[in-house]
């Protein structure tokens, strides 16, 4: 099983680490938790967390999404639970904001054609494709995103109050966002594919 992955930059030759995935495993290698951390201010932070749950048969049934606020806290913003059918193929994927006021419950079915899945929007972890650097910025942060299945994001920046500061369109493979005005602090940054994908980046400003 993967344990962890870190992800670094090229700057002038030398590989720079900012981005790291930690997984951990249960008794049968289901993964329990993926945390997500940036590297700040020499040590590594928390930027968000899924974790999951199993039924007796070892099939996914939740994945409860979290980001951290700018005291580390891991705060839900989402949760999806899945429904089988019964030869335990999937068959929907519901989604459930934190906000129950506000609860859309999207979901993605499944169809199946004997063993070949005919209608699905294919779920990829968009976060792991996305990364955010310098951090912390002061001027201009770099949007690298490495997918090139999805080349059209969603970015909405919200500050620690959850306020939305902007947003913008992510297109290609690099883009940039201007944070020379923006107050000092730290910043949630959400991607969204349009497909009920989402990603949570944390960022802080200087």
């Amino acid at each position: 099983n993967i344990l962890s992955q870190t992800v670094q930059y090229d700057s002038l030759g030398t590989y720079i680490s900012y981005d790291e995935t930690v997984f951990t495993y249960d008794a049968n290698n289901n993964a329990l938790t993926k945390t997500t951390l940036q590297w700040q201010n020499s040590s590594w932070f928390p930027n968000g967390k899924d974790t999951y749950t199993y039924d007796a048969g070892n099939h996914a049934t939740s994945d409860l999404m979290q980001y951290t606020d700018s005291l580390g806290h891991f705060i839900t913003y989402q949760m999806v639970d899945y429904t089988y059918d019964v030869n335990f193929n999937k068959i929907v994927e519901r989604y459930h904001p934190a906000d129950s006021a506000q609860d859309s419950q999207d979901s993605i079915r499944y169809y199946y054609n004997n063993v070949t899945v005919t209608g699905v929007n294919q779920l990829s972890d968009i976060g792991a494709d996305i990364s955010v650097y310098p951090n912390p910025a002061s001027n201009t942060l770099t949007i690298a995103n490495y997918n090139t299945g999805t080349p059209h994001l969603i970015l909405s920046v919200y500050d620690i109050s959850g306020r939305v500061v902007t947003s913008q369109q992510i297109t290609g493979n690099t883009s940039y966002l201007n944070v020379k005005n923006f107050a000092p602090g730290f910043y949630q940054l959400l991607f969204e594919d349009g497909k009920g994908n989402r990603a949570v980046k944390r960022v802080e400003v200087k």
